[in-house]
């Protein structure tokens, strides 16, 4: 349960770092972060939750599927 939290807590302020980092340049606050982090949960979800597929296995089409928008 504390790895879980550690991971959680990680992946939030890498999106806010992430925030941070475009609004500071750009002055122009940009959701697309957001958007990318729930495509990536999704094609986790489904891979290892309803597919029952390996979750390491999972972790290289949530890459692809991320990188394709």
């Amino acid at each position: 349960m504390l790895v879980n939290g550690v991971v959680l807590a990680v992946n939030y302020a890498l999106i806010a770092l992430g925030i941070t980092l475009i609004f500071s340049i750009m002055n122009i606050l940009n959701f697309a972060h957001g958007q990318m982090f729930m495509i990536g949960g999704f094609v986790v979800y489904y891979l290892y939750g309803i597919f029952k597929l390996n979750y390491f296995a999972t972790l290289m089409p949530m890459e692809v599927a991320r990188s394709s928008f």
